[in-house]
């Protein structure tokens, strides 16, 4: 295929990015298991590398294994299964998105023992296929809890992103990404579970611009790779892929990858989406009648001027921020569009409990002789006591509590069955778990 470009082009024959650091042994335990929490020096290096600006990298089983095993995407697909939304799933066949499977899956049921590759692509008819899962973190605490304490690493080296970060499954045997050469909008990780490798090919903006003429995502992409950096991604491995930067994802065996982009919106539309929010809590107020004369639209533009410095000069904003920036703080800064409620556990005065890590517990006082507490990404107010706030200093410490101690803490104003009931909720919000004393 020819085509013509604007400006002059590279020479053709496209580059090997460049493959960063060595792998790290995995842990004893099993070499299954990855290591999510990256050393401060791994994160100082990775400034180091993006000081002359955002730049793709690609690195080398950093976590000693894939963030997360690739048979948790089965059990990823079986939890949201009667639960989720078609919208948090999209299935393509042979190239085609198709609703109407996507709907299928998600009330459907996978048989027990049943590869979810097999069944999708048996529900296909295709023999290639692909799925893409949106806010994985909402449906598998197995993704969120190996994803969280990465990215508290990444936060506490490069800051944190406004709006959150969160995660998306891309899997099949697909021979590229369906919808072709596409821009990705936010900074994002890219973490390889396998466990086939995968082909991944990257254009800066500029680059793209030069090669297409445009900015538009492009189907058919094939003249485009002998520009490209490509890069080969092994089970384990880790891509840095900064905003706006274009790219394409191709496989010929099944494979899974998660993305996890981090959302720094844009500061007019953000900002709108909060005044927004502000206003509708504001007390209603027409606008005044204006000149039935040419000065009357600047008349109403003064008008709403002044009503927009009133509502910034309130807390209002500062409150609607401080709500979302708790609960994302609560949820190791992953966002949860479905806050999903389990079973809690069983308790009684033998148990023991510890915090599910690496997510805070939050406890703020919301009024008189009253506190919420911020949990993952899901809050709950009751009355103040000066145990609540010994019971999340301790939480918040990682030490292993006996439940029976917890209830003494609250015997002067609390029955057990309060305490209990206290404790259930915060497990039944995934904030805390059962544990034995040796987990301790």
């Amino acid at each position: 295929m020819t085509f013509s470009s604007p400006v002059p082009l590279p020479e053709p024959g496209s580059s090997r990015g460049q493959l960063l650091g060595t792998p790290r042994t995995p842990p004893a335990s099993s070499r299954e298991d990855p290591d999510p929490v990256l050393p401060k020096d791994w994160w100082r290096r990775f400034a180091e590398m993006l000081q002359d600006g955002d730049r793709p990298l690609h690195f080398d089983r950093p976590f000693g294994a894939p963030l997360v095993h690739p048979r948790h995407v089965d059990d990823l697909v079986r939890t949201m299964q009667k639960r989720a939304d078609k919208k948090h799933v999209r299935i393509y066949c042979g190239g085609r998105r198709r609703d109407d499977l996507a709907h299928e899956l998600v009330r459907a049921r996978l048989p027990d023992g049943v590869p979810v590759f097999d069944w999708i692509r048996e529900l296909c008819k295709s023999e290639r296929m692909a799925f893409v899962i949106n806010d994985v973190q909402d449906w598998s605490e197995v993704f969120a809890r190996a994803a969280a304490p990465f990215l508290t690493g990444h936060f506490e080296s490069r800051g944190v992103p406004p709006a959150g970060a969160e995660m998306v499954l891309f899997a099949g045997n697909y021979e590229a990404t369906p919808f072709g050469a596409h821009r990705g909008y936010e900074h994002a990780f890219l973490a390889h579970l396998g466990p086939a490798n995968k082909e991944f090919y990257i254009w800066s903006a500029e680059l793209y611009q030069q090669l297409t003429g445009g900015t538009a995502d492009l189907p058919n992409y094939e003249h485009l790779l002998p520009y490209a950096t490509a890069y080969t991604l092994k089970p384990g491995d880790l891509l840095y892929l900064p905003a706006q930067w274009y790219h394409i994802g191709t496989q010929t065996e099944y494979s899974a990858s998660v993305a996890i982009p981090m959302y720094q919106p844009d500061r007019a539309k953000y900002l709108a989406e909060l005044v927004s929010e502000v206003a509708r809590t504001a007390k209603h107020r027409i606008l005044p009648r204006v000149s039935f004369q040419e000065t009357g639209s600047a008349e109403c533009a003064a008008a709403l001027r002044r009503e927009a410095e009133e509502l910034l000069a309130g807390d209002g904003l500062d409150q609607i921020l401080l709500e979302r920036w708790r609960l994302h703080l609560s949820n190791g800064g992953l966002v949860r569009r479905t806050p999903t409620w389990v079973e809690p556990i069983a308790l009684d005065l033998e148990s023991t409990i510890a915090r599910v890590r690496p997510f805070p517990i939050l406890s703020v006082p919301s009024g008189k002789e009253r506190v919420r507490i911020y949990a993952r990404h899901r809050s709950f107010e009751i009355a103040d006591h000066p145990a609540l706030g010994r019971l999340v200093t301790a939480l918040n410490e990682d030490r292993v509590l006996s439940v029976r101690e917890v209830v003494t803490w609250f015997s002067s104003a609390w029955e057990e069955s309060a305490v209990l009931g206290v404790l259930g909720h915060l497990s039944g919000m995934q904030a805390i778990e059962g544990v034995s004393r040796a987990e301790g």
